[in-house]
């Protein structure tokens, strides 16, 4: 039986403990000589009372090894925002990036998932806050279940009559549900961003967030409420336009007159 302290490798300033007990030899790296040898009558005491385990001093040992030899990935955060700025930015539109933008910010990188998606008392935390290896197929369906959960909050205006019996428009928070295009466009987004985690930058052997649309079968269709200019609001706007806007006058009075989204617009 022994246990001695010494610097492994001579200059370092990494003070070692070196245990041999019960026919087998362990090591467990310190940091400071005089931490070293506190750690060392700690170990003394514990083998002259039976407590020592061996057994698991050197299987401490053996994760510091793997994490050694395999430093951390970034967090999906982390990840995100680097391809962010080194992909999505040389390859899609602006339009298109302020998507990806809301769909991270606004729904994935806060969600809070499970850290054991298997142990009902596990303890959660946002997903973005996990890393890229962390991110298991289980952690993504939890992410669904919540993101269909989810309600979200807008503010409209609202028509009532107040107590005199005129009709007045009042503004209103509605509550909702994330309709199915959404959640398609949301979990869309997470997979391209994991997808090139994978085949640009190596950084995962596979993508556990594909084909998880299959899981959202029960969410359902939302329709906008569509809250229309007046006859009499129309002028007011259009004025109001005039003054301030002009070179968009002739855009909003095709857009009123036709009925065309803006999406159709913006492609002509």
């Amino acid at each position: 039986m022994g246990v001695s302290v010494r610097e492994k490798n001579k200059g370092s300033g990494e003070w070692w403990i070196f245990v041999r007990h019960a026919g087998e030899r362990a090591a467990q790296k310190v940091g400071y000589k005089e931490t070293a040898e506190e750690v060392r009558q700690e170990i003394l005491k514990e083998i002259r009372t039976g407590r020592f385990d061996i057994a698991a001093m050197k299987a401490a040992r053996a994760a510091e090894v793997v994490k050694e030899q395999k430093p951390d990935l970034p967090t999906l955060k982390e990840y995100y925002q680097r391809f962010s700025k080194e992909s999505l930015r040389l390859t899609v539109g602006e339009s298109t990036q302020d998507i990806y933008d809301n769909a991270f910010y606004n729904h994935l990188l806060c969600a809070s998932v499970p850290e054991n998606p298997d142990a009902p008392d596990s303890p959660s935390k946002p997903l973005g806050e996990f890393r890229l290896n962390e991110i298991t197929r289980p952690h993504l369906k939890t992410l669904v279940t919540s993101l269909v959960e989810k309600k979200c909050s807008r503010v409209l205006n609202v028509k009532e009559k107040d107590a005199n019996g005129n009709e007045i428009t009042v503004k209103k928070a509605v509550e909702f549900h994330l309709a199915k295009p959404s959640l398609r466009i949301i979990l869309s987004a997470l997979t391209t961003c994991l997808t090139n985690a994978q085949r640009e930058d190596g950084l995962i052997p596979s993508n556990p967030a594909l084909a998880l649309g299959k899981f959202i079968k029960q969410a359902k269709p939302r329709h906008e409420r569509i809250d229309p200019f007046t006859p009499e609001e129309v002028p007011v706007f259009l004025d109001a336009v005039r003054r301030v806007a002009l070179e968009y006058l002739c855009m909003f009075i095709v857009l009123i007159r036709t009925g065309l989204r803006s999406g159709v617009w913006a492609g002509l």
